[in-house]
């Protein structure tokens, strides 16, 4: 590494440790993604590599910016500064680091975030990067965000098949990266995403990490199906379309605009958004999905308004046969016109865990 040129004094690396035992690994070079690898060779410097882990290890442990000076080795000293990207639990999901000349100004660290996924709640944690965020009102003081609301935002996602196989029936110590392609207030932005799943017994928790790649990774366009079910939401179709999960009965994304004016589990608290009988009745039909049937009618169902009351959809079930074990249904609803429904049973009270964050005062 020699003076002049910023670009080519200093490198950034971006080192996830996401798995509790503290190993780690390279997931982003200088802006390109990488998936699960070993730290480059640096100019054949062994010393460099040991200090880079051990700052690793010390942010890890520490959860500081920590900035050391290695050297000299021929006559050349190099400085590794290491900034944790911190995750809801405050651990550190990884570390953003920059290597170069003590000499010349460090770049700034590229942007990253983390994130946890719990397949128990079916709930989005956001760290501290995204939390304090104010450019995007959709997380802005937000402790967490559901499923569809995260993918609302997602024009495109590679492998998204696999990813939701492993979230909806995790096993111990399992890992997924892909790139994806986001809306943002800034444009569409290509980010990739690292995630492990804990070891047993906590195998339903994940740890995750997203960074920005769109300086060397081109965002991409949306899928020909997300194109056709866009078009087909524009022209005003009343059919609404997203992906549930068979185990819980939850939703997952939605494929065109939502059904409008609902309260959805998770945005305000965590009551079911149908009333307990329409619950029974959609994980009874959930489980003839699972035990082979293709398709199934639900009339009648019943969704909690936002404003108070029902409103009344008919939806049609489609299993989708991704993996060996069914865990995903197409779900079509179709609302009548707006209103509540008459005969409204009684509001359940709310259940604990309100993911709104509180004020600040």
């Amino acid at each position: 590494m020699t003076a002049g040129d910023p670009s080519s004094s200093w490198r950034t690396l971006l080192m996830e440790t996401l798995a509790p035992a503290g190993e780690s690994t390279l997931i982003a070079s200088d802006g390109a993604p990488r998936e699960w690898a070993g730290l480059p060779r640096m100019s054949g410097n062994r010393l460099l590599a040991e200090k880079i882990r051990s700052v690793v290890a010390r942010v890890h442990e520490s959860r500081t910016v920590i900035d050391v000076v290695v050297g000299p080795r021929r006559n050349q000293h190099v400085r590794v500064i290491g900034t944790p990207v911190i995750g809801p639990a405050e651990t550190v999901h990884a570390v953003n680091l920059g290597v170069g000349d003590p000499d010349i100004e460090p770049p700034r660290p590229r942007p990253a975030a983390a994130f946890g996924w719990s397949a128990a709640s079916r709930l989005i944690s956001l760290g501290r990067e995204l939390t304090d965020s104010e450019a995007d009102p959709l997380i802005a003081g937000r402790l967490s965000l559901t499923a569809p609301e995260m993918f609302r935002h997602v024009v495109k996602l590679d492998a998204a098949v696999t990813l939701i196989a492993k979230a909806l029936a995790p096993v111990p110590a399992d890992r997924w990266a892909g790139t994806a392609t986001i809306e943002t207030p800034m444009g569409d932005r290509a980010v990739h995403l690292a995630m492990r799943s804990m070891p047993a017994p906590d195998q339903q928790s994940w740890r995750g990490v997203l960074h920005d790649v769109t300086d060397t990774v081109a965002p991409q366009p949306p899928t020909l199906d997300a194109i056709t079910l866009s078009a087909m939401a524009a022209r005003g179709g009343k059919t609404a379309a997203a992906l549930m999960d068979l185990t819980q009965g939850r939703l997952i994304s939605w494929l065109t605009d939502p059904v409008p004016g609902i309260q959805w589990k998770g945005i305000i608290d965590n009551r079911d958004t149908p009333p307990p009988q329409d619950v029974d009745r959609i994980l009874a039909a959930f489980e003839q999905l699972k035990n082979g049937t293709n398709h199934i009618q639900l009339d009648g169902i019943r969704l909690r308004r936002l404003d108070g009351g029902w409103c009344t959809v008919d939806a049609r079930c489609t299993l989708i046969s991704a993996t060996a074990t069914p865990l995903v249904t197409l779900v079509e609803m179709t609302p009548p016109p707006h209103r509540k429904h008459p005969h409204a049973p009684p509001d359940p009270p709310p259940v604990s865990g309100v993911v709104k964050r509180p004020s600040r005062g």
